[in-house]
Parts: C-alpha cells; sequence; structure tokens
C-alpha cells in the first residue's frame, strides 16, 4: 500500500493511525461511488448529453468534489490532534497525491465532451 511505504510513523503512532485511516475511507467510499457514477453516466452518454445536463453534472461534480475535499481536511485535524502536524501533514499530502493520480487516470477515460444541440 502506498501510505504504508510512504509515512514515517512510530510503532506506537501506526495502530492510532490506521483506525483513522480506515475510518476516512469508510466516509470516504460513498462519494467516491458517487463520482464514479457521474463519471460513468458523462461517459456513456457523451455527445448524447444536453448543455443543461452537462451543467447539472459539472455542478454536482463541482459538489462531490467539496464533500471529498470537507472529509479530507475532517481527517487532517483528527489526526493532527491525535499524531501531531507531521504525521496529518504527510496523510494530507500523499492523500493528495493518490487521489490526483487516479483522477488523471479516470479523466484519460472521459471523451471531450460536445453537447447535443438542443432544438
Amino acid at each position: 500500500m502506498f501510505f504504508a511505504q510512504n509515512i514515517e510513523l512510530a510503532t506506537s503512532e501506526a495502530e492510532v493511525f490506521w483506525d483513522v485511516y480506515d475510518d476516512f475511507n469508510t466516509e470516504l467510499k460513498p462519494i467516491s461511488r458517487q463520482r464514479v457514477d457521474l463519471i460513468k453516466g458523462i461517459i456513456e452518454k457523451g455527445s448524447e448529453l444536453t448543455e443543461d445536463e452537462l451543467d447539472t453534472k459539472v455542478v454536482s461534480l463541482n459538489k462531490i468534489i467539496k464533500k471529498r475535499q470537507a472529509v479530507r481536511m475532517k481527517y487532517y485535524k483528527i489526526l493532527k490532534k491525535k499524531l501531531g502536524v507531521k504525521a496529518a501533514s504527510q496523510f494530507y499530502q500523499i492523500d493528495g497525491y493518490i487521489y490526483t493520480h487516479i483522477s488523471a487516470s479516470l479523466n484519460e477515460g472521459i471523451p471531450i465532451i460536445v453537447p447535443a444541440k438542443t432544438n
């Protein structure tokens, strides 16, 4: 696991970190599922989407991104309180790296959208 290889924790800190990280992942799963479902919908309908549908999807995606960021910050604060700034910062940085990598991979599979003409 990328986190385990890149975060510096004392043995006594590891159990606390992984318990918090498990809670983070549990809270993040439905948000991640929403994002994947939204992206699937864009891919499936592609150029059949109207401008209004595209606008709705962009607004929805923005809300999902904000939810994810709020959860990420919530767990940064929890880790900061329990383990200090260093471990919390490492969590924040590594999660950001993973999220960016996954986002780039997802975006590679999405064709450029040209909205369907509305009559």
